[in-house]
């Protein structure tokens, strides 16, 4: 089944990066040398446990300084692939910034549903709220991120009611928010959705944020439909009261539009950078 004019083909393409970008694994391979120089530059504690499930854990990038503002980032994959130990590079620069960051992992496709993947990512928000002084840094001052899947997991976490006493901030990088044309991609094999389950997950027809609505960003050379799809989404939050913006980030696609984004001198570094602090 088509979803409007694209054909099963062209459907993959608009959401199936590793159809859409040429050198898919050579342009993801950097995250890895970026990731494990970040862990050579800064002390870390890894597998911090924040909940029951298998993959419930985080690895934590401290502050210079007590009490500092907490970042908690999600990484992409679909909810089927990825882990924190890739993404450990969105902390290089945030760490000099100021900022106790997270880097988050949460349980995937199939072994788990969309939907409990949700209720893993408020397990991380709550947990870093209760423990932020543990830590060492402000629980006062929490704010998100995430690519991707992680896109869709920041504007569910900022759709739920906990948002506006534990949330400040939120910037969703490259999201899905209206999941019902993914049904029709090769990428449900994992997720596995329903009519049912994609409405119940698709931030677009949840409630609109009270207090927090994200930022969104996403590469200026991603697909159509990853643009419809942020475009459509900031209108809602628009509609409801929100300034939300929708920053393209020069020809990037979905994946190097990560470093562009999350270290210095990227072109969306500034952006970024000013969203959540």
């Amino acid at each position: 089944m088509p979803w409007r004019n694209y054909s099963s083909i062209d459907l993959e393409r608009q959401y199936n990066p590793r159809l859409s970008i040429p050198d898919f694994d050579y342009v993801i391979a950097p995250f890895q040398v970026l990731s494990e120089e970040t862990r050579n530059r800064h002390p870390h504690r890894n597998d911090v446990r924040y909940g029951p499930g298998n993959k419930e854990t985080f690895d934590f990038f401290p502050a210079s300084e007590p009490n500092a503002p907490i970042h908690i980032f999600f990484h992409g994959g679909y909810w089927r692939a990825q882990d924190k130990r890739e993404h450990a590079f969105v902390a290089r620069d945030l760490v000099g910034e100021g900022f106790n960051v997270i880097i988050a992992n949460y349980d995937l496709c199939p072994d788990v549903t969309i939907e409990e993947i949700i209720e893993q990512a408020i397990r991380c928000v709550l947990y870093t709220h209760k423990h932020g002084h543990e830590l060492g840094g402000d629980p006062s001052r929490i704010s998100i991120s995430g690519h991707s899947a992680g896109g869709q997991i920041v504007a569910k976490l900022c759709a739920n009611r906990f948002s506006g006493p534990l949330i400040k901030a939120a910037v969703a990088i490259s999201g899905v928010f209206h999941l019902e044309p993914l049904r029709f991609t090769s990428i449900n094999e994992a997720a596995r959705m329903t009519e049912e389950t994609a409405k119940i997950n698709s931030p677009y027809h949840d409630p609109a944020p009270e207090n927090v609505a994200p930022l969104l960003m996403l590469g200026g050379g991603e697909s159509e439909e990853f643009h419809r799809q942020s475009e459509e989404y900031a209108e809602k939050c628009r509609i409801a009261g929100h300034e939300v913006d929708v920053i393209p980030v020069g020809t990037c696609n979905h994946i190097d539009v990560l470093p562009e984004i999350y270290l210095k001198g990227g072109e969306g570094y500034r952006a970024f950078l000013k969203a959540i602090t």
